[in-house]
């Protein structure tokens, strides 16, 4: 538990600087993910500053998936999929 509340702490400070998440891989922004869910389970009390930990690395990749599709100009290909219900 001490150790989720560690990174919790860290993981949301980064949220806000830009550069600390631009250092880290998709991949290990996923692994924050999925520690930040299972401390939601182990320290439940706190569950809700997990939550937003999660859903902001979760925004973070997000944003740099849209960058992608506009960076290899895939960005009207699935918006044109999405419009046709391909999910």
């Amino acid at each position: 538990m001490e150790q989720c509340q560690a990174d919790r702490a860290v993981w949301f400070s980064e949220l806000d600087d830009q550069s600390a998440i631009d250092g880290e891989s998709f991949h290990t922004l996923d692994q924050r993910v999925v520690e930040m869910e299972q401390c939601e389970q182990v320290d439940s009390h706190n569950k809700a500053s997990y939550y937003v930990v999660a859903g902001g690395t979760r925004g973070k990749q997000a944003t740099r998936m849209g960058h992608f599709l506009s960076r290899h100009n895939l960005y009207d290909q699935f918006s044109a999929e999405d419009a046709a219900g391909k999910r």
